[in-house]
């Protein structure tokens, strides 16, 4: 189910605020076979909310808290206390689930079958990724970007690189031959923002590059990228953007969309959120409109996608990691390039797929302890010599 919609509607009935459409709708997940992924979401909140003391807290508090949801009545002792302590326990399970920085999942897999506790274990400390890239300049010198304080970088033929307010900006810019290009890089473990000459807006997840002109002086504005990137193009109706990756193409005119691109993930995605652009792969095409996304599949095929939850798409560039039915080994390649470590898998790992959202800014080790909560095991074997971290999943 659409968590961003569930956790949505759970804010609106507390609050009193649902329409009478909204409802209907709020009644029918409760009444249908969504059951365990509530519960698991309320509990998850509860405990991670502090709150998790004797008094208020027993084993079967999930259960009780998703009774009272759904009859919309207080347990049969009626005073004014429990009243009060069956709204705060709903209250704090909410406030939870509606900050993305304390971090939750809910699990569920592909035969049903409940989730198995397993009992933590202590995990090394790997903290998350930071803003940081390297710039390659036409020459081939590279410059590391990161704790980079705002001012001048460097000048090259006449333009001014320089980091405003943690973005690297291109100032003073004049015509330049069509051979000078310069790159931005991140490495696994970075992201990082920039403004292109032309002005138009990028963001760089880890692992991924852009490669562009010191100055767009020909009739197209053309840049190669790989990995994930996220867009905002200045509008030039006179000079369409052209964003190339292999035999990828997309052509906007001004727009904001997310291009994913990673070698290692079985399909590449365009993802569309305002304007449109054209998707070209040899002699297929596609025209988007917001909301949908373009699919390059491994056998050349594209397709259009319109059922598309773009705030997932981009949920990288707003700081949070966002799963939807999420494969395990699809979410385990994201954790992999954003804390730059090896993922290794031991046994046959269960078909699993996950849901819920965590902040990018949460340690390795808690995220781990999230996931651990499912019927597999995480651990961390980290090299302090060579700096080299793996996760050990196993079942």
């Amino acid at each position: 189910m659409d968590l961003q919609r569930l956790r949505y509607l759970l804010n609106r009935h507390l609050n009193g605020e649902l329409t009478s459409a909204e409802q209907l709708e709020w009644e029918e997940i409760l009444s249908s076979d969504h059951e365990l992924e509530v519960k698991a979401l309320i509990d998850e909140a509860w405990i991670r909310s502090g709150e998790s003391s004797p008094s208020v807290f027993n084993e079967d508090h999930s259960d009780k808290t998703f009774l009272a949801l759904k009859r919309k009545i207080t347990p049969s002792h009626d005073t004014q206390a429990s009243r009060m302590n069956i709204k705060r326990r709903i209250g704090v399970a909410a406030a939870v689930l509606l900050v993305f920085t304390v971090g939750y999942i809910y699990i569920f897999t592909h035969i049903g079958q409940q989730p198995t506790a397993v009992i933590p274990q202590p995990l090394p400390s790997i903290g998350p990724g930071s803003d940081g890239a390297v710039l390659t300049l036409s020459d081939g010198t590279e410059i590391v970007l990161d704790n980079v304080m705002d001012g001048p970088v460097i000048e090259e033929s006449g333009t001014t690189l320089a980091m405003r307010d943690g973005m690297l900006v291109y100032e003073n810019t004049a015509p330049q031959p069509v051979d000078s290009y310069n790159t931005v890089t991140t490495p696994r473990g970075r992201q990082f923002k920039l403004k292109l000459p032309d002005g138009s807006k990028v963001w760089l997840n880890a692992a991924s590059s852009i490669t562009y002109p010191l100055a767009f002086t020909k009739s197209i504005r053309s840049v190669s990228v790989t990995g994930e990137v996220y867009f905002e193009v200045e509008t030039d109706q006179a000079k369409p953007f052209i964003v190339s990756n292999d035999d990828l193409s997309v052509k906007v005119t001004g727009t904001i969309f997310n291009m994913n691109t990673y070698a290692d993930e079985s399909r590449r995605r365009v993802t569309l959120l305002e304007g449109g652009v054209v998707v070209t792969r040899g002699d297929r095409e596609a025209k988007l409109v917001p909301g949908q996304e373009v699919l390059a599949e491994e056998d050349g095929r594209i397709s259009l996608s319109s059922d598309v939850n773009t705030e997932q798409a981009v949920a990288w560039k707003n700081g949070y990691f966002s799963f939807d039915n999420t494969y395990l080994y699809s979410m385990m390649r994201m954790i992999a390039r954003w804390y730059d470590v090896e993922v290794v898998y031991e046994g046959t790992i269960p078909s699993m797929k996950f849901g819920g959202e965590i902040s990018r800014d949460t340690p390795l080790e808690q995220v781990l302890l999230i996931l651990q909560e499912s019927n597999i095991r995480f651990s961390i074997d980290y090299d302090n010599a060579e700096r080299h971290g793996r996760i050990i999943v196993s079942p």
